[in-house]
């Protein structure tokens, strides 16, 4: 770097290989600002002390060819700053931080819609009826109905504006129980004085 013309202060030079260093090691060049192709750098084994071992091998490969493209180096995300005036969230790619796609990485709000006003539980079959406003139309916009600490499966054909039915997978869990219906936009609100379900304890 120093004896050659056009590369001093130029060049980086550091072990990019690791392991034993009684198995192999790497040696990496980095050219910095330098304008055009330095060609590919070789190590030469020295005459009178040459390295020794077992099939001692040199190999040398461009990592990054020359090319007329800017390069920086990355900009650590400390120094990344933005007004926001909503509450960001993180993104990451295959669990690699990244930068949201023009630095739109705000939370979007939807107000909740729909109403659940009324319901029925049937102990002996396990069956939930809701009655309600607005309620999502079909099964895909659905996420789970829960009830009595149990998901409920709902009744495709029951699906509607107004209601739909379901069946506990399981036994319900005893006590004041009230329905929970969640669509794929967040959970559906209840009707301000909508009471609850005793459910009877039985052993």
């Amino acid at each position: 770097m120093n004896n050659c013309t056009g590369l001093y202060d130029k060049i980086e030079m550091w072990t990019c290989k690791g392991g034993y260093h009684e198995n192999g090691r790497g040696e990496c060049l980095h050219f910095l600002g330098l304008n055009e192709d330095p060609g590919q750098f070789e190590l030469i084994n020295d005459w009178e002390t040459p390295m020794a071992g077992d099939g001692v091998k040199f190999v040398f490969n461009t990592t990054r060819p020359y090319s007329g493209n800017l390069w920086y180096d990355p900009i650590p995300f400390e120094m990344l700053k933005t007004y926001s005036t909503v509450p960001q969230i993180v993104v990451t790619v295959n669990d690699l931080p990244a930068v949201c796609h023009n630095v739109t990485c705000g939370y979007k709000y939807t107000n909740a819609t729909g109403e659940v006003t009324e319901f029925t539980f049937d102990e002996s079959t396990n069956k939930l009826v809701l009655v309600g406003t607005q309620l999502p139309k079909t099964l895909d916009e659905i996420y789970s109905v829960e009830f009595a600490q149990s998901l409920c499966l709902v009744d495709n054909s029951t699906v509607s504006e107004t209601g739909l039915t379901c069946t506990l997978v399981r036994e319900p869990t005893c006590g004041k129980v009230i329905p929970k219906l969640t669509s794929r936009l967040g959970v559906i609100p209840k009707k301000a004085d909508l009471a609850t379900i005793d459910v009877k304890c039985t052993i």
